[in-house]
């Protein structure tokens, strides 16, 4: 599976725990399995989607506990709500496709073997010529 494809798959399940959303259920029942449940998978996606967006939608969520007032996390679990709600527009738009492009500048060189074979004798070659000019020098 190419990287886009896994990177879209993973926004279809965001898409996914989005229609199952309910920001009611989330402030009023935060010990229910449910609830626990919905965060964790959110979090997981956003984890897998953008480190940013996990560690944002993981400080709303921290709120949605029972020890916290139930108006901080009806705050809170309508924030979330349109927090995932603009990510998903937001990722259903987004061209993964640089992703499958292999850019890296590292696999555009090509290093001859001789070189890697030699490439002790080449370093040692180079600190003398180092020193033997640093000498001169002085």
């Amino acid at each position: 599976m190419k990287p886009s494809d896994k990177k879209k798959k993973t926004v279809s399940e965001l898409i996914q725990l989005c229609q199952t959303m309910d920001p009611d259920l989330l402030y009023c029942w935060p010990k229910r399995k449910v609830t626990r449940d919905w965060l964790a998978e959110t979090a997981s996606v956003l984890k897998n989607l953008d480190e940013g967006d996990y560690q944002k939608f993981t400080q709303l969520s921290n709120i949605i506990s029972p020890t916290e007032q139930r108006e901080e996390r009806k705050k809170a679990a309508y924030e979330i709500d349109n927090f995932i709600r603009n990510k998903t527009a937001d990722y259903k738009r987004y061209d993964f496709s640089y992703l499958d492009k292999n850019s890296s500048l590292l696999s555009k060189i090509s290093i001859p073997k001789w070189i890697s074979d030699n490439l002790m004798q080449i370093i040692v070659a180079i600190i003398i010529a180092v020193i033997l000019a640093w000498l001169k020098l002085k």
